[in-house]
């Protein structure tokens, strides 16, 4: 039996249950963010929340490099205050997204930040 997402939303509300928006999804170049998943080349990867953070910045940079002042201004700024040094918490970051998913997507420029390394006609 198939019910529509409205009419389980609207029954879910009726019993008092909190219903959240569906996760947007950010997808450019083959690469998908929903939520804290990553998919790529038919791989999915559950993210921390700072990961996905991190990688939906990249993603709405893309083909721009994200530029390390604005990753610790959104990673670390908010979360960390006073954390002692903020760079390599976002290289830490950075390097768990390269295991995960493949160290050739994501490129450093030197004395600018980090790039993604995508195809051209994967997404939006």
């Amino acid at each position: 039996m198939h019910v529509p997402a409205e009419q389980l939303a609207a029954a879910l509300r009726h019993l008092g249950w909190t219903v959240l928006p569906p996760e947007p999804c950010l997808e450019r170049g083959g690469l998908r963010l929903r939520g804290r998943v990553a998919s790529y080349e038919g791989r999915e990867v559950l993210l921390t929340l700072h990961q996905a953070r991190l990688l939906a910045l990249l993603l709405a940079a893309w083909p721009d490099p994200l530029r390390s002042a604005d990753a610790r201004e959104a990673l670390v700024g908010p979360v960390w205050e006073g954390l002692q040094n903020p760079a390599s918490a976002v290289r830490n970051h950075v390097a768990s997204l390269r295991a995960l998913l493949g160290c050739d997507l994501i490129e450093t420029v030197q004395g600018v930040g980090y790039v993604l390394v995508l195809g051209i006609g994967g997404g939006p």
